[in-house]
């Protein structure tokens, strides 16, 4: 059996299973120099933006490896292309942990993030934030805010061919990367309205 041959085997064998690859991931070929120099695996993922049809890559692999080496050294490749393309908020080739806030961990958190910028005050169930800020806040719906993906780890292959294989979320001072954009983003001006979600409130 040629090198060809057997990493056909272990993409076939062992499918798509690296932390952040798409499913769509198909193994293209694989070319030899005839220098003894590393080795090429080609793959393509289908473009889930609809702007061409496969998106094409290529890994450099050692021969002497394993043919599942190979194969994996492939998907987190391909793993890495799909999060740039789509600028996802994941950390490639890291297992998915889901995790969960409980209210008073969820709420001291927010206070913390507010507090890095601003001098932060509670009172009768409102933040005052700085010199003219000020936030209602929910305790319960802050906290089911951040937890609102905590058991979403997909669905597979069969049920969504366009998802990937699900990995692990970035944390930014103990806050999900996606939430720390939203509410840095959405306090950068006061008097915009929401905050983030409809739970959160700016009073002018």
């Amino acid at each position: 059996m040629g090198p060809a041959d057997a990493l056909l085997r272990a993409a076939t064998a062992d499918g798509t299973d690296v932390p952040g690859t798409p499913y769509s991931l198909r193994l293209e070929g694989l070319r030899v120099p005839q220098d003894g120099g590393p080795a090429h695996v080609s793959w393509t993922y289908r473009d889930p933006t609809g702007e061409t049809d496969r998106v094409p890559g290529t890994t450099e692999v050692r021969l002497t490896d394993d043919p599942r080496t190979q194969w994996r050294a492939a998907q987190l490749d391909a793993a890495h292309a799909y999060q740039r393309h789509l600028d996802l908020d994941t950390r490639p080739g890291e297992p998915y942990v889901p995790v969960r806030f409980e209210i008073d961990e969820a709420w001291h958190l927010l206070l913390e993030h507010l507090g890095r910028r601003h001098r932060v005050v509670e009172s009768d169930g409102v933040l005052r934030v700085g010199e003219h800020g000020r936030l209602r806040v929910d305790r319960e719906a802050w906290a089911a805010y951040l937890n609102q993906f905590a058991d979403d780890t997909g669905t597979g292959p069969e049920e969504n061919p366009d998802g990937w294989v699900p990995c692990a979320v970035p944390l930014v001072d103990g806050l999900p990367l996606w939430a720390d954009d939203e509410l840095t983003e959405s306090l950068g001006a006061w008097g915009n309205g929401r905050v983030v979600g409809r739970e959160i409130v700016t009073d002018s």
